[in-house]
């Protein structure tokens, strides 16, 4: 599930729901309350893709990727963000041709996405 943004620069742009954790949270019920206020949804499962540090050269952090499934309609999502943001759903096999292009330029959707696949291919490999 992704997000539709308009950020100051007016330019349309997808991207997954995104977070900070406070001091003590642990990543997956971080993951879970990003989610849900920002989408309305909630997911049975999140499944951990695993952990990386992001741009250390520039003091970042480290960034937790998660694999939601069976998500569904837990509430509406928080008001109060200043960017314009709609739900949009788009198949998950299409999301690998969509890196780069259409709004999903960011490295870290290409993380996410290629994150997800090799779950799921490891998913269809299991006897």
């Amino acid at each position: 599930m992704l997000r539709l943004c308009e950020p100051d620069g007016g330019r349309r742009r997808f991207t997954f729901p995104i977070g900070r954790m406070a001091p003590g949270d642990e990543p997956d019920i971080a993951a879970a309350k990003a989610l849900q206020e920002q989408t309305g949804f909630a997911c049975r499962e999140l499944v951990a893709l695993g952990s990386f540090v992001v741009d250390p050269a520039c003091g970042g952090g480290v960034g937790h990727y998660f694999y939601g499934c069976d998500a569904l309609r837990a509430t509406q999502p928080a008001v109060g963000d200043e960017r314009a943001i709609q739900l949009a759903r788009r198949p998950f096999d299409e999301l690998p041709a969509c890196v780069g292009f259409d709004g999903y330029d960011l490295l870290s959707h290409a993380a996410a996405i290629g994150l997800a696949h090799i779950h799921r291919a490891r998913l269809r490999a299991r006897p």
